[in-house]
């Protein structure tokens, strides 16, 4: 009878073990899915938080290009015209003593001048070239403005004068313009290549210096962001690559799944 007390004994303490095992396994189950679940959970919001972020910059960047667009306008159509009235109005002065002769000749220069910054504040905000002719010219045009004459630019494009959305080309022009102006600036180069091929019936741009790399605050800059959010804006995958040898930046078409 003994005997068998203790079977019975050890079968029950053997039954709470496993028992106490399987609660403890499935415990420490339960805690592991739920690390996972509040990891995952944590992740998508951290994607939300960047793709929220995203969107407010592009968003941004977009209502710039508006303002930019409707500035350029008003300054070229009406401060222009206006200008240009103004110069009518004193070159049809007659019959005035030298003195104001002298006066208003001066002032018509003046106003030369004027009109001179005012093409030129207007062509910075938004190109005519870019409206009118697209891309490729407007790059072309982009760099022969290019003051310093003591770095190499070149330029190849396979487009043919091909145009595309309003969009596209305003975003890849004003990367253009960031990624030339941070060569000039920080790269301390002497050559700056620019590149346009034809892709998935739109383009790849690459803009390229062999100057002396990035520096890690350069990396994290404004302009670096500002570059690729405008990449994501039209829908382009963007790279950047940077060493000693120079710095190369391309945006390209974005990839198909499937």
């Amino acid at each position: 009878m003994e005997d068998a007390s203790e079977i019975v004994f050890v079968k029950l303490v053997a039954s709470g073990m496993l028992l106490a095992f399987v609660l403890a396994a499935a415990i420490v189950l339960f805690v592991l899915i739920y690390q996972k679940r509040m990891a995952k959970q944590a992740l998508k919001m951290q994607k939300l938080k960047i793709e929220h972020q995203e969107t407010l910059i592009q968003s941004a960047i977009q209502v710039s290009e508006d303002e930019r667009r409707e500035f350029a306008s008003n300054l070229h159509d009406e401060i222009g015209a206006q200008l240009a009235i103004a110069k009518i109005t004193l070159s049809s002065l007659e019959g005035l003593p030298e003195n104001d002769q002298t006066t208003v000749s001066n002032t018509l220069g003046i106003m030369d001048e004027i009109s001179s910054s005012i093409r030129s504040i207007s062509y910075h905000f938004m190109p005519p070239v870019l409206v009118k002719l697209g891309l490729e010219k407007a790059i072309e045009d982009y760099l022969i403005k290019i003051p310093d004459r003591t770095i190499t630019t070149s330029f190849e494009s396979d487009l043919e004068g091909k145009r595309f959305d309003r969009n596209v080309e305003l975003h890849a022009y004003r990367i253009v313009q960031e990624a030339v102006s941070n060569a000039l600036k920080h790269a301390d180069c002497s050559q700056i290549e620019i590149t346009l091929t034809e892709k998935q019936r739109l383009f790849e741009l690459s803009i390229s210096d062999n100057g002396k790399g990035m520096q890690q605050n350069r990396r994290n800059g404004t302009g670096l962001l500002n570059m690729e959010n405008r990449a994501k804006l039209i829908h382009f995958d963007w790279t950047v690559k940077s060493n000693e040898l120079g710095t190369r930046i391309c945006i390209s078409p974005e990839k198909v799944s499937g």
